[in-house]
């Protein structure tokens, strides 16, 4: 059988169901990309597939090896400590407009309830 017709089969057969697997993994925004550099990469290494396990696995296999290479990249390109080493952002607790303590946010709620109830 000729392999593009072979490539095609796999990508009309798997391409769905890839999309959906990867879009758990990375989101909506980045799982086509995702699904299409799986699919290069399936393309590329179609001859080299040896059978030992199923079709699927394999694709499957390289869809999320493919995913957390996208993840790797994103947490990399994105570091997580992006503010002044020392400077604790959650702990602010003053209004910037008005310089007045914020409450609490457990107690924002109860706040609200009994403005309610006087009113």
């Amino acid at each position: 059988m000729d392999r593009n017709l072979d490539f095609n089969t796999i990508y009309e057969e798997f391409q769905q169901k890839i999309l959906h697997y990867v879009t758990r993994m990375v989101g909506p925004s980045d799982a086509e990309g995702v699904t299409q550099e799986t699919f290069i990469k399936v393309s590329r290494s179609l001859d080299t597939f040896k059978g030992d396990s199923k079709l699927s696995t394999w694709i499957y296999r390289i869809a999320t090896n493919t995913a957390l290479d996208r993840i790797k990249s994103a947490a990399n390109k994105y570091p997580h400590e992006e503010f002044e080493p020392g400077v604790n952002v959650e702990a602010e607790t003053k209004d910037a407009w008005t310089g007045q303590e914020k409450p609490a946010p457990e107690h924002e709620h109860v706040r609200k309830e009994m403005n309610q109830c006087i009113r």
